[in-house]
């Protein structure tokens, strides 16, 4: 998969070069063949020019003896020679009964004579079935103008140029060859760096951190390279930071004395601190994955977290650990995305039960000192409302009623005392 890419490219440059190779060869070719019909066609207009003047100072008249005219051009020069009447009937050829042929006066050759003088044509001879190079001039003679044509065979010409053609496909076969070698040449370290270059993309895939790209030789693959190391480097500060802040935030969990447990959106633990651990007695390792029902059997802690995952505030609870005489205060909400997604919930456990145990304690205090200090307030009370109602005017149980007051005040006063030392206490507890 990883040499498909370079090998149709270098496919897809020698079919280009064939396709360019074999245009120089048709178009050699091609000229080769026009400059040799030319050649040829100015050879056979000489011809005919020569055996117009020629013959007839012989005694062979064109337009008696055209037949016998015909067969001593041909002898003469090697070329088919054919005299044709103006109005297409032919009276005189070197190589065919021309009684036999047809009226010539469709021919391009005879048309082109006829109008301008002269005339050439490369076509297929019916009566010969042979492709033939035709020539043909008007000839002015004593008795009206004639048509004199001379023709020779393309099979001729292709002949005397199939060395040249030869040397033209040889060419192009060793150019074809030559720019094979030389591609594979300059594609084979290209093929080679893409090799390099999708191994270390692939290590770098699977989270190799320490990949390094070396200079290939090819500069447009080291562009590559060089990007590939800067996206290396980048993708190694990326992950030193995020675990770096993973570990803070874990460091940061760990040292909570609150618990701290996350749930995704089908109630699974994706996450707990250790302080859950040690309140519930599980070990993270084996419980992350798993439902939260499954690993804490506390349905109130489920109803809390579900709750959360179906709204958008935040849930309080405080729910009994079962089979504990322990008390847990809930703080629960969800977790989303930027763009609103929900992606599960968070809670953080508060241990309450040492903070509830107080606030019984307190109650139960201010109940008892309140019970203590009504006692003696209700007799000091009582004592001063008889002493003012004329208890005065009796020394001896005036001064009773005092004492008792007296003794009174001084319970009140000790209970006092032991209420701001128990106040100090705690205030020195709350300091350390």
């Amino acid at each position: 998969m990883r040499l498909k890419l370079v090998w149709l490219t270098y496919a897809s440059y020698m079919t280009l070069a064939f396709v360019a190779v074999a245009a120089l060869a048709f178009v050699g070719v091609s000229v080769a063949r026009r400059v040799e019909v030319a050649s040829a066609t100015r050879l056979l207009d000489q011809s005919l020019v020569l055996v117009s003047e020629h013959l007839p100072r012989l005694g062979i008249d064109l337009t008696t003896r055209a037949n016998e005219f015909c067969r001593q051009a041909a002898d003469l020069t090697g070329y088919r020679f054919t005299v044709i009447a103006l109005n297409g009937a032919v009276v005189g050829e070197s190589d065919a009964d021309f009684m036999r042929l047809r009226n010539h006066a469709d021919r391009p050759e005879f048309i082109q004579a006829t109008q301008k003088g002269f005339g050439t044509a490369v076509r297929f001879s019916a009566s010969l079935h042979r492709e033939f190079l035709y020539v043909a001039r008007r000839i002015d003679t004593p008795n009206g103008p004639i048509v004199l044509r001379a023709a020779t065979p393309i099979s001729g010409m292709l002949e005397r140029i199939k060395p040249f053609q030869n040397l033209i496909i040889l060419s192009s076969a060793g150019i074809f060859l030559l720019s094979a070698v030389i591609a594979f040449w300059r594609v084979w370290p290209v093929n080679r760096s893409v090799e390099y270059l999708c191994e270390k993309a692939e290590a770098l895939a699977r989270g190799d951190r320490y990949v390094e790209v070396a200079s290939t030789g090819v500069s447009d693959m080291d562009a590559v390279g060089k990007a590939l190391n800067s996206m290396a480097q980048q993708l190694k500060a990326r992950e030193e930071e995020s675990e770096r802040q993973k570990d803070e935030q874990q460091a940061i969990l760990e040292g909570m004395a609150e618990g701290v447990i996350a749930i995704d959106t089908s109630t699974r633990l994706i996450s707990m601190n250790r302080a859950v651990e040690n309140l519930f007695k599980i070990d993270a390792a084996s419980s992350l994955g798993r439902p939260l029902l499954e690993v804490i059997r506390n349905p109130d802690l489920q109803a809390t977290l579900e709750q959360a995952l179906s709204t958008t505030g935040p849930q309080v609870a405080t729910l009994r650990l079962l089979g504990q005489d322990r008390m847990l205060r809930v703080h629960a909400s969800s977790m989303t995305t930027s763009d609103g997604r929900k992606l599960g919930a968070v809670a953080v456990l508060e241990d309450v039960t040492e903070i509830q145990r107080l606030d019984q304690m307190q109650r139960d205090f201010v109940a008892n000192v309140s019970h203590e200090l009504k006692t003696p307030v209700t007799s000091i009370k009582g004592y001063a409302e008889t002493l003012l109602d004329g208890a005065l005017s009796d020394p001896e149980t005036a001064r009773q009623f005092v004492e008792t007051i007296a003794r009174q005040a001084d319970k009140l006063y000790s209970i006092i005392e032991d209420i701001l030392t128990l106040v100090l206490i705690d205030g020195n507890k709350d300091n350390a």
